[in-house]
């Protein structure tokens, strides 16, 4: 998985015919066809989300929030609101993170980002392709302007995954990924398909009197 590929984020509007009579299996692979088509035709995007991770041994959580924007393949511009301020950029080449309280500049490869979007936020970039995920049952629900697939591991080792994908905008709106020690729920809001992304704002300018640190 690739995260930097920012395109898998995206899906289109068109639901072209009632999926009513299909079976499980036929119901599923038609969704995520129609997930693969519709996030081609995206070039830019941005949304609000809003993610709470539950630990499970102590019933604590964690609320983090912020908004995306995006230039496929790989230009990302994030901000974080909770829970500490943070802007993410990146120009497909580098990531920049910066910490506005504390006017520090962390300089990182690319790969980075996926280590730090990990699998919760990961899912909306390659959702399409949890069809060919192994040692997995899939199973399908028709709930109003919505389908939710939810992903249960066929062995011990894996985590369960639940996705609700909006029939209107064709991504998923909303994910849960549970194991034994974590829930992580994560929503998007207020979706921008190929809106006008200026390119600017995947350059970083670093501020003045930064502290800066870079990775080899």
């Amino acid at each position: 998985m690739k995260i930097t590929k920012i395109g898998l984020v995206f899906f289109s509007l068109t639901f072209l015919i009632s999926t009513q009579g299909f079976s499980q299996k036929e119901t599923i692979s038609y969704i995520l066809k129609k997930l693969e088509r519709e996030r081609k035709k995206i070039e830019t995007g941005s949304f609000d989300f809003r993610q709470k991770i539950l630990i499970r041994a102590t019933l604590e959580e964690k609320l983090i929030t912020g908004s995306i924007k995006f230039k496929v393949p790989d230009k990302l511009y994030a901000e974080y609101i909770r829970p500490y301020p943070q802007i993410i950029v990146s120009n497909g080449k580098k990531v920049w993170f910066y910490l506005p309280d504390y006017n520090q500049v962390s300089i990182q490869s690319v790969g980075r980002l996926e280590e730090l979007m990990g699998l919760n936020l990961g899912l909306f970039f390659w959702a399409s392709k949890i069809g060919e995920l192994e040692n997995y049952r899939k199973e399908v629900v028709e709930e109003g302007e919505n389908y939710k697939i939810k992903l249960v591991p066929e062995t011990g080792n894996g985590v369960e995954i639940i996705l609700t994908i909006s029939k209107q905008d064709w991504l998923p709106v909303e994910t849960e990924v549970s194991d034994s020690y974590t829930v992580v729920s994560t929503r998007l809001e207020n979706i921008i398909k190929n809106p006008e992304v200026n390119n600017e704002i995947f350059e970083f300018k670093i501020p003045l009197e930064a502290q800066v640190f870079e990775s080899p």
